[in-house]
């Protein structure tokens, strides 16, 4: 196998970690947004907070990975996004399971 280009890299690194947040933040946000308010109005509250607290923490967490290994360049910005689509569908799969 040869080796990975930097394109190749980045994704995997945004694609895991947005894939890991947004599908762990999806899953428990709808099953706490449903026990404290309720069936019918809990997944709407629990998608919408678990929405924003995954978007801060992915941006915090990829501006701590990005100082630390990306010390010549920045990551490109096109396969960061591909990897939000990414987990995006993760996040999605996982709010379907917690309903």
């Amino acid at each position: 196998m040869g080796y990975l280009t930097c394109a190749q890299i980045d994704l995997a690194v945004s694609a895991s970690l947005s894939a890991i947040l947004y599908g762990a933040m999806g899953f428990v946000g709808v099953n706490v947004g449903t026990a404290v308010a309720g069936p019918l109005i809990g997944p709407i509250l629990g998608v919408l907070a678990s929405g924003y607290v995954s978007y801060r923490t992915y941006d915090y967490a990829i501006e701590k990975i990005e100082g630390h290994f990306y010390k010549k360049r920045l990551m490109d910005l096109t396969v960061e996004q591909a990897g939000h689509l990414i987990g995006g569908i993760v996040g999605g799969i996982s709010i379907v399971f917690g309903i």
